[in-house]
C-alpha cells in the first residue's frame, strides 16, 4: 500500500482520489472575500464555512456554484 502524498494543498491517495482538508484561516478569508463579491444569504455563507471546516476545496466549489447561479439569474 503506497502513502498519500502531497499535490498542492490536497493528499492524493495512491488511487488518485483527494483527501478532504480542513480550510486553513487563510483559506477561509479568500472563501469570504469571494463570497462577498455578491449580497449572500446568511445561510448561504455560514454552509460554506460549514463545509470548509471538513473540506476547503467543496467550500469553494460550492460557494462557485452559488455565484455562478446568482450571477446567471441576473441576466
Amino acid at each position: 500500500m503506497a502513502l498519500p502524498r502531497t499535490d498542492g494543498n490536497l493528499l492524493v491517495a495512491s488511487d488518485d482520489q483527494d483527501i478532504a482538508l480542513p480550510a486553513t484561516d487563510e483559506e477561509l478569508v479568500l472563501l469570504t472575500e469571494r463570497l462577498l463579491e455578491v449580497e449572500v444569504p446568511t445561510n448561504v455563507f455560514f454552509q460554506a464555512v460549514a463545509i470548509a471546516a471538513y473540506d476547503c476545496g467543496s467550500a469553494f466549489r460550492y460557494a462557485d456554484n452559488f455565484l455562478n447561479n446568482f450571477k446567471k439569474a441576473e441576466v
